[in-house]
């Protein structure tokens, strides 16, 4: 039976990670605290100036007719959960400047270089109603302000990425959580979640294709994983036979069975500490809190990158609860499945995306805005990340 999804209940916040410059004065203003500070700052010093850089955007989305608030470390989202999530927050991530004010240099069109410093910030809408056009307004107010402070320099991104949770007031109605996803509330309903995590590795070669080279594979948005075992990490012998894909997902028994199937961790420290992590493309740890995450986007560098990762994921979830599971179990092989979404062969190229979101609403326009955006992005070069892996033991839990 085909999931009927209505259109009352999408909801979505976007994390938008970002480098704004650090201008001379307010570096003079750490200097008057911290004379002896030199660069790169250590961490107390550089928390000093991100907070200074923080407070001054935070009035100039206020200048907007926003509200928004600083939240700079886990101590912070301890507060108010109405205020956290309604309102546009300013947060520190850790993963985009490692604690350092960045240094760099580049030549103006008159050909003189300069020296510049910036720092990475996290931007954070509330919760959206995807259906109420108003999120679009307040996306264009808050890149307002991040184009007038934004480092303009593509290259300069490589660890910046665009997150997106999506959830729905439906999931009320789900399983309960078991202890080890968290107790309190319950999930998307098992039925819906095994043929979104069937769709997302069904669609994955085509985006691939899509997506900038260094967001094809990234150690915070690691590949989906579909072991047949989660004691051994057994998987399945050929990816590409989604017939035994869609069989493998579909018997799964709990949200937490095909959580660790999709998201098997391969690290000996984090199983055995039974850290649930969320560093995948398709990010199920949400489940906790009633949200699916996608990870797997580049930058956004302006308002129309931000709303269109947001309608590709929300097109992207929306298709994928909406398939008919007793039409898949019906398929006798490959072909069957990809007969089924309207495909000769198995989804490989971006064109193919075109064809599977034929019915999402994704018009000639949005599909010619996002090839163009990753047109845009070419000259980004590979995450750092992607050659500085480590142990979970020498670089933490993130």
């Amino acid at each position: 039976m085909t999931t009927k999804i209505m259109e009352d209940g999408d909801t979505f916040g976007q994390e938008i990670e970002v480098l704004v410059e650090v201008s001379p004065e307010l570096i003079r203003q750490v200097w008057s605290k911290f004379p002896e500070a030199a660069f790169p700052l250590d961490t107390s010093t550089f928390y000093q100036l991100w907070d200074l850089k923080a407070k001054e955007i935070k009035a100039k989305i206020e200048g907007t007719g926003l509200q928004n608030v600083i939240l700079q470390g886990p101590e912070d989202r301890t507060k108010d959960k109405a205020v956290e999530y309604g309102n546009w927050q300013i947060t520190h991530d850790n993963t985009i400047d490692n604690h350092k004010v960045q240094e760099g240099v580049y030549t103006d069109h008159s050909d003189h270089e300069h020296k510049i410093r910036w720092i990475g910030v996290e931007i954070k809408t509330p919760i959206f109603h995807y259906f109420n056009d108003d999120w679009r307004g307040q996306i264009d107010k808050v890149w307002s302000v991040l184009d007038s402070i934004r480092m303009p320099h593509v290259q300069l991104y490589k660890d910046c990425d665009t997150h997106v949770h999506y959830s729905r007031k439906s999931w009320s109605g789900g399983e309960s959580r078991d202890v080890d996803m968290k107790k309190e509330g319950p999930v998307m309903p098992l039925r819906q979640l095994q043929p979104l995590a069937f769709f997302a590795h069904y669609i994955q070669p085509a985006f691939n294709d899509l997506v900038v080279e260094g967001w094809r594979d990234s150690i915070y948005s690691k590949p989906n994983t579909l072991v047949t075992d989660v004691n051994t990490g057994a998987t399945l012998p050929d990816f590409s036979d989604f017939q035994a894909c869609w069989n493998t997902i579909s018997g799964t028994k709990s949200t937490r069975e095909l959580y660790e199937m999709v998201c098997w961790e391969d690290s000996d420290y984090r199983r055995r500490e039974n850290i649930i992590t969320k560093h995948w493309k398709w990010n199920f740890k949400g489940l906790r809190w009633q949200t699916i995450e996608f990870r797997q986007m580049p930058p956004s560098l302006n308002s129309k990158d931000s709303q269109i990762w947001v309608d590709y994921t929300v097109a992207c979830i929306r298709k994928g609860m909406s398939i008919d599971c007793e039409a898949l179990d019906r398929c006798a092989n490959t072909a069957a499945i990809n007969q089924y979404f309207g495909l000769n062969k198995s989804p490989h190229r971006k064109e193919d995306l075109e064809v599977l979101f034929a019915d999402q609403g994704l018009n000639d326009s949005f599909w010619k805005g996002l090839y163009s955006r990753m047109t845009a992005l070419k000259d980004l070069p590979m995450p750092q990340q992607n050659t500085q892996k480590k142990s979970d033991e020498q670089r933490g839990v993130l």
